[in-house]
């Protein structure tokens, strides 16, 4: 056998196995791929408007009536005082509850909120940025029935008890609608705590 020979055979046989390892790691990456449902856009809540007012006295007085019907709302306060009656990961999800309070005499309307920039208002602050970006992403999965993680360093220090005991009640109830009423609480103290 020449030395060409032998070149040429190691140059094709290189390809060949380049080749075959190429395919490989090509082939076991495309499937790590995360799957995103295309209907559902990542960070994004959807909440049921009941109401809006300019002052706190007509928010109270709609939430004591809500009360006495039987719903429990959440005021909100962003710039002016919205009254929400669910929270949900998509229109569709709200639909029933939607029909409940329709039923009742309110008229709903579904507004869509971006979370995922309200920690940018503390992004000085490493430590908190972190904390409330945790709770968004534990809100969020909540909503969509996945499980809540919380770091250990925030059971030792939380940034913000009230904020981290409700995550923590919604790690573990089985309530279906307690669940929902922490749920939208947690919107209530994110907000309030980075608008």
């Amino acid at each position: 056998m020449k030395k060409k020979d032998f070149d040429v055979i190691t140059i094709l046989i290189g390809i060949i196995v380049g080749a075959f390892i190429g395919y490989f790691i090509g082939h076991s990456t495309e499937n790590t791929q995360p799957v995103i449902n295309p209907t559902q856009e990542t960070g994004y809540v959807y909440l049921l408007q009941l109401a809006k007012y300019d002052n706190p006295d007509g928010a109270i007085n709609f939430q004591t009536l809500a009360k006495n019907k039987g719903f429990d709302v959440e005021i909100v306060y962003d710039g002016v005082y919205y009254i929400y009656g669910a929270i949900g990961i998509s229109e569709e999800s709200l639909s029933q509850i939607k029909l409940s309070y329709e039923a009742k005499g309110y008229s709903c309307i579904v507004r869509k909120e971006y979370m995922l920039d309200l920690p940018n208002s503390i992004i000085d602050d490493q430590y908190a940025y972190d904390f409330y970006l945790e709770c968004i992403n534990n809100l969020i999965s909540s909503l969509s029935n996945e499980q809540i993680i919380i770091s250990d360093k925030y059971y030792i220090e939380p940034v913000n008890l009230e904020l981290f005991s409700t995550l923590t009640i919604l790690q573990t109830i089985q309530n279906s609608s307690l669940k929902a009423r922490a749920q939208l609480q947690a919107y209530r103290l994110l907000v309030q705590n980075l608008k």
